[in-house]
């Protein structure tokens, strides 16, 4: 093995150990006999950039939070200090994440504030 397919498989290997969450990849697989197993994924399936995106993916509500946080840093108002304490006193107690029904509201909040601004 070569130094660049080591460092692929390395590479590889610390996205898979750490960053992604594997129940995002298993699915349903078909047997010849029409049954149904579920399908645990392998390091081997991925490559280095599918990696890359499972692990964005896989810390996407984080990455959301952050970028909540940071929208209030640059537009201190009281309609993006909303958007935080909902993030720190809701979100964040949910475990282990929000539910769809509290990225729906924060949506339709966000969106709702962007076409009032709009109109002001």
């Amino acid at each position: 093995m070569s130094w660049s397919q080591s460092l692929n498989y390395n590479i590889r290997l610390f996205l898979w150990q750490d960053y992604v969450d594997h129940i995002l990849f298993m699915h349903l697989e078909k047997k010849k006999d029409d049954t149904y197993r579920l399908k645990q994924p392998k390091l081997d399936d991925f490559g280095v950039f599918r990696l890359i995106e499972a692990a964005i993916l896989s810390c996407s509500s984080q990455i959301l939070m952050l970028a909540i946080v940071f929208n209030f840093f640059m537009n201190a108002n009281l309609l993006a200090l909303f958007t935080v304490l909902t993030v720190l006193c809701y979100s964040m107690l949910e475990n282990p994440l929000p539910s769809s029904r509290f990225w729906k509201f924060i949506m339709s909040y966000i969106l709702t504030v962007i076409s009032l601004k709009f109109l002001y």
